[in-house]
């Protein structure tokens, strides 16, 4: 196989299955994340994983329908943060105020990529910076990981690796797992099985579901423990429905813009040097996570040509707009492309 040409692969249905299924659970930690950090600033935890689900689902439809890539889009898991606690909390607005930013800002995007103005970004920017950010987002993304997974923990030098010897709680269970459940994935993969990471994710999932029934995994949800088989009841399904009526558009409610604990209204707010503040982040971060992203995973699967370009890039990038904007009106933050979706495919030259 040659450099910079896609996989030829048996198309079929079983093929896609897998290749879906395995994008789906690698990025699916956003489903407890999102909700987890946003239900701190006020959102219903049921409503804002509904809207995390559903602005993924439009998102990677826009992109497939437009663009006709196979890269997944959903809440970044880098500013999803950023907007909870350096937007909401530190500057003490209202959670519907910041997340109609998120609003514009995808207008602003649209408007941007109709342009070609991010289309020309994305081509004048060296192909070793884009592959950089790329990594960068890859690595922040291990670290959330690590931290998820308790393998690094809060200590004297910001963070340390986790003590097995000391004391086998079950934040070491989680680690154990996850090293296991690493080393089995990594295996296969080198040993060229179909659907390795699928597989690996799996048999992680099945072993902690083991450990849960059997007493050794027990559910804690104040120290970030949670149960490996959630309830779906009708009840819950319906509750977390409900929540999620009360967010669609909030963005637009002015009266719901300015928080208690800011002096300001509505439309004062909208011209304060915060809104500039606020807007001009997101736009670099969307700008240039989804510009690092596009180009890590095309690169990674040979969809970039012989200059470095993506080819429909406008459309790929006009989807990732649509979905910020229309992931802001169901109460989910900026809705862009997630480097996991490389997992569904194999890269241009196969391990081994």
């Amino acid at each position: 196989m040659q450099n910079n040409k896609p996989l030829e692969a048996e198309i079929s249905i079983r093929t896609e299955l897998l290749a879906g299924l395995t994008t789906f659970l690698s990025m699916a930690y956003i489903l407890a994340l999102y909700p987890t950090v946003m239900s701190r600033i006020g959102l219903p935890a049921g409503g804002a994983m509904i809207a995390a689900a559903l602005s993924a689902a439009l998102g990677t439809f826009l992109m497939g329908l437009l663009a006709k890539y196979p890269f997944a889009l959903a809440p970044g898991v880098g500013i999803v943060p950023f907007f909870a606690y350096s937007v909401v909390t530190a500057m003490k607005v209202s959670w519907q105020f910041a997340m109609m930013a998120v609003f514009l800002e995808g207008l602003l995007f649209i408007l941007l990529s109709l342009t070609r103005v991010r289309e020309i970004l994305f081509d004048i920017i060296p192909k070793p910076l884009k592959i950089a950010i790329s990594v960068g987002i890859g690595l922040f993304i291990i670290f959330i990981a690590f931290q998820g997974a308790k393998l690094v923990t809060a200590g004297p030098c910001l963070t340390t690796l986790v003590q097995f010897r000391k004391n086998f709680t079950p934040a070491g269970l989680c680690a154990l797992l996850a090293i296991i459940g690493t080393v089995v994935t990594a295996k296969m993969y080198h040993s060229k099985v179909t659907g390795a990471l699928l597989w690996g994710i799996l048999f992680t999932w099945g072993l902690g579901i083991i450990c849960q029934l059997a007493g050794i995994y027990r559910v804690n949800p104040e120290a970030g423990m949670f149960s490996l088989y959630p309830p779906f009841g009708f009840q819950s399904c319906g509750r977390a429905f409900q929540e999620f009526g009360s967010l669609v558009g909030q963005c637009l409610n002015v009266n719901r813009w300015s928080s208690q604990e800011s002096a300001l209204t509505g439309m004062n707010l909208l011209f304060s040097i915060n809104f500039l503040v606020v807007i001009f982040t997101l736009l670099f971060d969307d700008l240039f996570n989804t510009i690092g992203t596009l180009a890590g995973i095309a690169s990674a699967s040979g969809m970039l040509d012989k200059d470095g370009r993506l080819p429909r890039a406008k459309m790929a990038l006009l989807a990732d707009a649509l979905a910020t904007s229309a992931g802001a009106l169901l109460g989910a933050t900026t809705t862009t492309t997630y480097v996991e979706s490389s997992t569904g495919f194999w890269p241009a030259e196969r391990p081994g």
